[in-house]
Formats: C-alpha cells, structure tokens, sequence
C-alpha cells in the first residue's frame, strides 16, 4: 500500500504556496564521549594516559606550573596544600600536594615529583605498573634497577644510572616481598 503525502494549502497575498508534512530527521548518534585518562608517573615528568586508545601526553619536567597544575587538577583533584623550601639541596623549592602526589617546582617551572605511603592509597605507577605499595619482586619482573647499599635514607633504589628519565624510591626492608613506601622522579628535596 503506497504512503500518502498531505499537503496543506495557504493563501497569502492571493498566491497559492504549497507545504508538504516535514520528513523524519535521521537520527544523531550519541555524542562523543570525551576521553578519560590516567595519570601515570614517568622518570620525564607525569603521563596523561587516554585509557581508551592508550595515547598519551607528557606533562615534561620544565613545564610551567599553572599549566601541570591545572592538568592534574583535573584528573586527580584541586591542589590540596602548597608549600615551599629553601633548604632544599637544589635550592628553594615550592610544593603542590594532591591527593596522592607531591609536584615540586623551581622558579615556576615543574622539576618532580614524590609520592609516599603517607600520601594515601596511592594508585599511581608507571606505565609498567611500578609504584608505592608494589613489591620488591613485581618491579623487578618489569624494570632493571640498582640499590644503594649505604643509603642514609632507607633501602634505596634507583633505574636509570645517570641518564634522565630514571626514578627512584625506597623499600621497607631488603627482602623480595618488601613494598615500595617512598617513590619520586625529578629534582626532589631529600635531606640525606
């Protein structure tokens, strides 16, 4: 059975116009769902990771620090305390604390950052899954790292010898299961 089509006819100014009944319009697909991302810790800097294609940005040590700020903000919450230091080995040096992660700047730019037991229930890692609270054993499935054996600061670890882009962090004690409790990449202020 064929489909009929109404049309309706208006006067106006004594000059027939003919309107047909509008069509359907197509349907819009749902909009784009905007990425989410993930911050992962990098011996560079801090890594926006899109956790759906994988992409990622490097938020680069150098940065500017309303820029970094306004970045993690948005992923991990406002800056919860900002503090500064000028005892620092590297000089003075200002501190922006979320929620689990400590951003260290110098004169304005980002130059590291540190996360620590005490900083919550970190989930932040590397993109290799190293991070506060992985054990001993699990980083070294992943990544090769060297220990110091006369660290005044704990059981310290390092990767990287002296190239950029390395981190380093403490253990609780020697053993395998032992946890990583402190981790920070960067310039960092560590009283040693």
């Amino acid at each position: 059975m064929a489909e009929e089509t109404v049309v309706e006819q208006f006067v106006i100014d004594e000059t027939e116009t003919e309107f047909a009944e509008p069509e359907e319009l197509p349907q819009v697909a749902d909009p784009v769902e905007k990425p989410k991302f993930v911050v992962a810790l990098d011996g560079e800097g801090l890594r926006l990771i899109d956790s759906t294609s994988g992409s990622s940005r490097l938020l680069a040590f150098g940065m500017d620090r309303t820029a970094v700020e306004t970045s993690i903000s948005a992923h991990l919450g406002d800056v919860q305390e900002r503090s500064s230091n000028d005892e620092c080995g590297a000089g003075p040096m200002d501190f922006s604390q979320f929620a689990n992660l400590t951003a260290n700047f110098q004169d304005g730019a980002f130059v590291g950052w540190s996360a620590a037991s005490g900083d919550g229930d970190s989930t932040l890692t590397t993109m290799s899954g190293v991070g506060v609270g992985k054990l001993r054993k699990q980083m070294a499935e992943t990544i090769i790292f060297e220990t110091f054996d006369d660290s005044s600061i704990g059981f310290e670890f390092y990767t990287g010898g002296d190239e950029p882009g390395g981190f380093s962090g403490l253990f609780e004690s020697a053993a395998a299961d032992a946890k990583i409790t402190d981790f920070w990449a960067g310039t960092n202020c560590i009283f040693r």
